[in-house]
């Protein structure tokens, strides 16, 4: 994004996912990410009629356990710079009858959310969860006791973090045009912008230490 060192070009952002590459994302990404993104929102401790804004939603993998966690009376808004991508969100939301979805076409440095939110879901995107200037934007849509819970791949050494570096890099190139996502796919330590905003951040890390939950609470 703009004024970021993670993504500085706008325009490649948008067109990141154009055409076969939000499919090709949905079908990769899904079984790869199904395990840890379940726990990321279980971390989340929504309730209902509570609002939650995923971050980067994408193609909305992460809708069909958000919706019924806030239930009828709550709210999820998923954000995404994407076109290509929220058409994939968009049929997802129109085969769930999930009324609590709205979705945002939109950056996340510029997004305001109309009123102050209860938590905010960063899962795979982080490009973003590196952003001093996204993070910031995000904390400030929470309230005051307000969760934020960020996951997603990170660098791991031995056979393991082999074995991961090389998959991202070949997806990577498969179907995303913003290539430098996978430096931070990658990063050791992809929650550390996260930990200076909120010391009290709690980490965990998976699968042999390729993959992390960060979770943290903004303060009153």
């Amino acid at each position: 994004m703009a004024g970021t060192s993670t993504q500085p070009d706008l325009g490649v952002v948008r067109r990141s996912y154009e055409g076969f590459r939000a499919r090709l994302y949905d079908a990769i990404v899904r079984p790869v990410s199904a395990g840890y993104r379940a726990l990321a929102v279980e971390r989340l401790a929504l309730r209902p009629g509570e609002t939650v804004i995923d971050l980067g939603c994408g193609t909305g993998l992460s809708l069909p356990l958000l919706a019924p966690m806030v239930g009828e009376q709550g709210r999820v808004i998923g954000l995404d710079a994407s076109p290509d991508m929220l058409a994939l969100s968009r049929r997802r939301v129109e085969a769930g009858g999930w009324r609590n979805v709205e979705l945002v076409e939109a950056f996340a440095h510029q997004f305001r959310p109309e009123r102050p939110v209860d938590a905010v879901l960063a899962c795979n995107v982080n490009q973003l969860v590196a952003s001093r200037e996204v993070m910031g934007q995000a904390l400030s849509w929470l309230r005051p006791g307000g969760r934020i819970v960020a996951a997603g791949g990170k660098g791991g050494r031995g056979p393991g973090g082999l074995a991961v570096a090389g998959f991202v890099y070949t997806t990577v190139c498969l179907f995303q045009r913003e290539r430098t996502a996978a430096r931070w796919i990658l990063h050791p330590r992809p929650w550390f912008v996260l930990k200076e905003l909120l010391p009290s951040l709690e980490v965990e890390t998976l699968r042999g230490d390729t993959t992390f939950i960060a979770r943290g609470v903004k303060g009153e």
